[in-house]
């Protein structure tokens, strides 16, 4: 529907102007978009549906810890190791899942 409308808007016909081909979700495209961390609190605001997302402070000996697992994980070189140690320095919640498709 958004090709179809972005096509009629550019003053073209879809399926005779410009064809449509639908490919399929992509490595790395995601299907739905997460909007809070599964660490962050939910309360209300006074605007309805506006809501605020908060997470707990993270503690400064804890993160300081964390840093130097991170800094030493980069010093070895070991990307795994990195990786494992910045999701805990910064407690976000679950790994992302794996994927082959590049970060951007």
């Amino acid at each position: 529907d958004l090709a179809q409308n972005m096509i009629r808007l550019s003053g073209r016909e879809p399926g005779r102007d410009i064809h449509i081909k639908v490919v399929g979700i992509r490595p790395g495209e995601k299907l739905h978009e997460e909007l809070f961390n599964v660490d962050e609190q939910l309360t209300p605001t006074r605007f309805g549906k506006v809501m605020r997302a908060t997470r707990p402070h993270l503690p400064p000996d804890a993160f300081a810890g964390g840093l130097d697992e991170l800094a030493r994980a980069v010093e070895a070189g070991d990307a795994d190791r990195v990786d494992r140690a910045l999701w805990a320095t910064l407690r976000t919640g679950d790994q992302p899942v794996e994927s082959d498709a590049p970060v951007q």
